[in-house]
C-alpha cells in the first residue's frame, strides 16, 4: 500500500473511532461534594381534577465508597434533616430481599448509547398499609442525542424513554361487624351485620417516562414521569428540571 494512503486510512479510522466514542456516555465519576438543585412540579389526580404543586429540592453527595455513594436530598424550604440514600455508583438501587442483594432499579446501563435498551422487573413487598406487593415492570430505550433547555442552561443530552406497567396486590381485609340501631313504639332494637373477610382485586396501570441525561452533569437534567390509572387516565405526573449544579 502507498504510505500516504496508509496514513490517510489510519487517520480516517481514528476519526471514526473518536466520533463513535463521543456518541457514548461512560459511567460518571461520582465525587463527594457533587451537588444539584432541581425544580420539581407534581400534578396529582384528586376527585377527578389534577392538582399541582412545585418545590425546589437539593441533592448532594456526602460519601463515596468503592461500590456505592450516599446521596442526601432535602427540599429547599424544609427545616427537616435531609433524607440519605445508598446508591450504587452506576445510579442503580439495591435492596436485600430473601437474604440476598438484588437490583431493584436501574435508570442507566453504561456505556449509554443510542439504540441501547434494557429491562427491569422489581417487586416491593408491603410498600404501604394494606398493600401486599407493588410491582414495576419497565423497558428502557436510549432514543438518541437531543438538545434540551432547562433553567440551568442548554445541554446536549441522551434522551431515554421508559415504558412499563405497575401492578398492586392487596392484603386480605379481615371480618368485621356493623350495627344499626332503630327506635319504634315497641322499643329500641339493634341489627348486627357480620361480614366475612375478603381480598380486594389486584389493580394495575401503565407508566411512561422521558429522561434527558447529560454526561458532564453526571445525571439527568430533565425528567417527565407519568403514572396512569387502570382506565388509562393520568393520575400522577412529575416534571423535574435542573436549576443549578456543581460537580468536580
Amino acid at each position: 500500500m502507498n504510505p500516504s494512503r496508509f496514513v490517510s486510512a489510519v487517520l480516517i479510522a481514528c476519526a471514526v473511532s473518536a466520533v463513535a466514542h463521543a456518541q457514548t456516555a461512560e459511567r460518571p465519576a461520582i465525587k463527594e461534594g457533587d451537588k444539584w438543585r432541581f425544580l420539581s412540579k407534581v400534578e396529582e389526580l384528586k376527585n377527578g381534577t389534577l392538582t399541582s404543586s412545585s418545590r425546589e429540592v437539593d441533592a448532594w453527595v456526602t460519601r463515596v465508597g468503592s461500590h456505592s455513594f450516599i446521596q442526601a436530598t432535602k427540599p429547599v424550604d424544609s427545616n427537616l434533616p435531609p433524607r440519605e440514600a445508598d446508591i450504587n455508583l452506576d445510579w442503580s438501587r439495591s435492596q436485600i430481599r430473601d437474604g440476598a442483594e438484588k437490583i431493584v432499579g436501574r435508570p442507566y446501563l453504561y456505556p449509554l448509547k443510542p439504540g441501547l435498551s434494557w429491562d427491569t422487573d422489581a417487586t416491593d413487598p408491603h410498600p404501604a398499609p394494606g398493600v401486599k406487593t407493588l410491582r414495576n415492570k419497565l423497558h428502557f430505550t436510549v432514543l438518541g442525542w437531543e438538545e434540551v433547555k432547562v433553567p440551568a442552561g442548554s445541554f446536549k443530552a441522551l434522551k431515554i424513554e421508559t415504558e412499563g406497567n405497575w401492578f398492586r396486590e392487596f392484603e386480605p381485609v379481615g371480618p368485621h361487624t356493623s350495627s344499626t340501631t332503630t327506635v319504634s313504639p315497641a322499643g329500641q332494637s339493634t341489627l348486627v351485620n357480620a361480614q366475612g373477610g375478603r381480598t380486594p382485586d389486584p389493580v394495575g396501570g401503565r407508566m411512561y417516562r422521558l429522561t434527558w441525561y447529560v454526561p458532564e452533569v453526571k445525571r439527568e437534567v430533565k425528567v417527565i414521569a407519568e403514572e396512569y390509572t387502570p382506565t388509562g387516565v393520568v393520575q400522577h405526573r412529575t416534571t423535574q428540571e435542573l436549576e443549578s449544579y456543581s460537580v468536580d
